[in-house]
C-alpha cells in the first residue's frame, strides 16, 4: 500500500513538473509568438486548417486606412506590427490567435484585431506599421494557408 502511494505521488510529481515546463516555456500566445519570431520550432502549437485566405498588407496612412487614420482598431487595441490583423469577423472572431504562412517568412501568429471595408470572406489584412511599401510587397499579395492556434 505505501508502494502504491509512493508511485501515485512520484507521478503526481513528474506529470506537475511536466506541465509547469510547458507553461514556462510558452504561457501565453504574445511567448509564442516572440519565440516563433526568434526561430525556435512552435509547431505543437499550430492547429487544424482554417482554409486558404487572400493575403494583402496595410498600414498607418491615409491611403489604407482612410477615414480611419488615428483611431484604434475595432478591437480597441492600438495597431502593432506583427500581431495586428484584419479579418472579416464571420470567418474569424475578433480576438483569436491563428497562424498565418507568410510567403519566405514562415509561420507567424496574429491576433484578430481589426476589420475593414474591403476585408470580406477569406482575407486578411496584416499590419505592416507605418512603412505603405511593405503593404505591396509579393509576400503580402498572395493566397496562403491559415491554421487554429493551439495554447
Amino acid at each position: 500500500m505505501i508502494k502504491g502511494t509512493i508511485r501515485v505521488f512520484a507521478l503526481a510529481i513528474i506529470m506537475s513538473s511536466l506541465l509547469c515546463n510547458i507553461n514556462a516555456y510558452a504561457s501565453n500566445p504574445v511567448e509564442v509568438r516572440n519565440y516563433a519570431m526568434s526561430g525556435v520550432d512552435m509547431s505543437s502549437h499550430i492547429g487544424e486548417v482554417l482554409g486558404n485566405y487572400k493575403l494583402t498588407g496595410y498600414c498607418s496612412c491615409s491611403k489604407c486606412n482612410g477615414k480611419w487614420v488615428g483611431f484604434p482598431t475595432k478591437l480597441g487595441t492600438g495597431y502593432t506590427e506583427d500581431l495586428t490583423i484584419a479579418v472579416d469577423p464571420r470567418y474569424i472572431p475578433l480576438g483569436a490567435y491563428v497562424w498565418v504562412n507568410i510567403q519566405g517568412v514562415g509561420w507567424r501568429l496574429y491576433q484578430a484585431q481589426d476589420t475593414g471595408s474591403a476585408i470580406r470572406g477569406n482575407r486578411i489584412d496584416v499590419y505592416v506599421g507605418n512603412n505603405h511599401n511593405a503593404c505591396i510587397q509579393s509576400r503580402y499579395n498572395v493566397v496562403t494557408e491559415v491554421r487554429a492556434y493551439i495554447p
